[in-house]
Protein backbone atom coordinates (compact mmCIF):
# COMPACT_ATOMS: atom_id res chain seq x y z
CA UNK A 1 0.00 0.00 0.00
CA UNK A 2 1.57 3.27 -1.02
CA UNK A 3 1.83 6.38 1.08
CA UNK A 4 -0.18 8.27 -1.56
CA UNK A 5 -3.20 6.06 -0.91
CA UNK A 6 -2.94 6.65 2.84
CA UNK A 7 -2.57 10.41 2.35
CA UNK A 8 -5.49 10.43 -0.06
CA UNK A 9 -7.60 8.49 2.45
CA UNK A 10 -6.82 10.88 5.31
CA UNK A 11 -7.44 13.91 3.11
CA UNK A 12 -10.86 12.50 2.22
CA UNK A 13 -11.96 12.13 5.85
CA UNK A 14 -14.77 14.52 6.83
CA UNK A 15 -12.78 15.47 9.95
CA UNK A 16 -9.76 16.52 7.89
CA UNK A 17 -11.92 18.39 5.39
CA UNK A 18 -13.60 20.29 8.21
CA UNK A 19 -10.22 21.11 9.81
CA UNK A 20 -9.10 22.58 6.49
CA UNK A 21 -12.29 24.65 6.33
CA UNK A 22 -11.81 25.99 9.86
CA UNK A 23 -8.06 26.70 9.77
CA UNK A 24 -8.18 29.94 7.76
CA UNK A 25 -11.02 31.26 9.91
CA UNK A 26 -9.18 30.50 13.16
CA UNK A 27 -5.75 31.60 11.91
CA UNK A 28 -7.03 34.93 10.59
CA UNK A 29 -9.43 35.81 13.42
CA UNK A 30 -7.82 38.50 15.58
CA UNK A 31 -10.16 37.91 18.54
CA UNK A 32 -9.32 34.20 18.60
CA UNK A 33 -5.59 34.88 18.25
CA UNK A 34 -5.69 37.51 21.03
CA UNK A 35 -7.56 35.15 23.35
CA UNK A 36 -5.09 32.38 22.52
CA UNK A 37 -2.24 34.71 23.56
CA UNK A 38 -4.04 35.41 26.86
CA UNK A 39 -4.37 31.66 27.42
CA UNK A 40 -0.66 31.16 26.78
CA UNK A 41 0.29 34.03 29.12
CA UNK A 42 -1.93 32.73 31.92
CA UNK A 43 -0.56 29.22 31.38
CA UNK A 44 3.02 30.49 31.66
CA UNK A 45 2.18 32.30 34.92
CA UNK A 46 0.49 29.17 36.28
CA UNK A 47 3.41 26.89 35.36
CA UNK A 48 6.00 29.29 36.81
CA UNK A 49 4.17 29.43 40.14
CA UNK A 50 3.64 25.68 40.19
CA UNK A 51 7.29 24.92 39.35
CA UNK A 52 8.51 27.28 42.05
CA UNK A 53 6.36 25.42 44.58
CA UNK A 54 4.27 28.52 45.33
CA UNK A 55 0.51 28.72 45.70
CA UNK A 56 -0.77 28.69 42.13
CA UNK A 57 -4.54 28.51 42.72
CA UNK A 58 -5.22 32.05 41.43
CA UNK A 59 -3.12 31.47 38.33
CA UNK A 60 -4.82 28.15 37.70
CA UNK A 61 -8.26 29.76 38.03
CA UNK A 62 -7.27 32.53 35.60
CA UNK A 63 -5.84 29.99 33.16
CA UNK A 64 -9.05 27.91 33.26
CA UNK A 65 -11.21 31.02 32.76
CA UNK A 66 -9.13 32.22 29.82
CA UNK A 67 -9.18 28.74 28.29
CA UNK A 68 -12.97 28.58 28.70
CA UNK A 69 -13.32 31.93 26.96
CA UNK A 70 -11.25 30.57 24.08
CA UNK A 71 -13.40 27.44 23.81
CA UNK A 72 -16.55 29.58 23.79
CA UNK A 73 -15.39 31.35 20.64
CA UNK A 74 -16.86 30.19 17.33
CA UNK A 75 -15.44 26.93 15.98
CA UNK A 76 -12.47 26.68 18.39
CA UNK A 77 -13.71 23.73 20.44
CA UNK A 78 -14.85 21.89 17.32
CA UNK A 79 -11.49 22.53 15.66
CA UNK A 80 -9.50 21.24 18.64
CA UNK A 81 -11.72 18.18 18.99
CA UNK A 82 -11.27 17.35 15.31
CA UNK A 83 -7.50 17.74 15.64
CA UNK A 84 -7.60 15.27 18.55
CA UNK A 85 -9.63 12.73 16.57
CA UNK A 86 -7.32 12.86 13.55
CA UNK A 87 -4.27 12.69 15.81
CA UNK A 88 -5.60 9.49 17.41
CA UNK A 89 -6.29 8.00 14.00
CA UNK A 90 -2.73 8.76 12.90
CA UNK A 91 -1.37 7.24 16.11
CA UNK A 92 -3.36 4.07 15.45
CA UNK A 93 -2.08 3.87 11.89
CA UNK A 94 1.47 4.42 13.11
CA UNK A 95 1.06 1.54 15.58
CA UNK A 96 -0.14 -0.76 12.81
CA UNK A 97 2.86 0.13 10.64
CA UNK A 98 5.30 -0.24 13.55
CA UNK A 99 3.87 -3.64 14.46
CA UNK A 100 4.17 -4.88 10.89
CA UNK A 101 7.76 -3.64 10.62
CA UNK A 102 8.65 -5.21 13.95
CA UNK A 103 7.20 -8.54 12.84
CA UNK A 104 9.05 -8.38 9.54
CA UNK A 105 12.39 -7.47 11.16
CA UNK A 106 12.10 -10.29 13.68
CA UNK A 107 11.16 -12.83 11.02
CA UNK A 108 7.74 -13.61 12.41
CA UNK A 109 5.05 -14.87 10.14
CA UNK A 110 3.08 -11.81 9.23
CA UNK A 111 -0.30 -11.08 7.82
CA UNK A 112 -0.46 -8.76 4.92
CA UNK A 113 -0.08 -5.09 5.83
CA UNK A 114 -3.02 -4.24 3.62
CA UNK A 115 -5.34 -6.49 5.64
CA UNK A 116 -4.43 -4.67 8.87
CA UNK A 117 -4.76 -1.33 7.16
CA UNK A 118 -8.12 -2.35 5.74
CA UNK A 119 -9.32 -3.34 9.23
CA UNK A 120 -8.12 0.01 10.52
CA UNK A 121 -10.00 1.90 7.81
CA UNK A 122 -13.21 -0.07 8.35
CA UNK A 123 -13.04 0.53 12.10
CA UNK A 124 -12.79 4.28 11.65
CA UNK A 125 -15.40 4.38 8.93
CA UNK A 126 -17.81 2.64 11.30
CA UNK A 127 -16.90 4.83 14.27
CA UNK A 128 -16.57 8.18 12.56
CA UNK A 129 -18.04 11.09 14.37
CA UNK A 130 -20.23 13.16 12.17
CA UNK A 131 -20.21 16.85 12.98
CA UNK A 132 -23.09 19.02 12.07
CA UNK A 133 -21.85 22.09 10.32
CA UNK A 134 -23.80 25.02 11.74
CA UNK A 135 -22.26 28.00 10.01
CA UNK A 136 -19.54 28.08 7.44
CA UNK A 137 -16.88 30.72 8.06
Amino acid sequence: MSKDIIIEYFNSLPEVKRIKELEPFIDNNKKIQDQFERVKASQRAYVLKKESKQDFSLELDLYNKEKEKLFDMPFVEEYLELIDIVHEMLNDLTSIIENQLYKKINGWEITRFTIDLFRFLIFYMKHQRIYQIQIKP
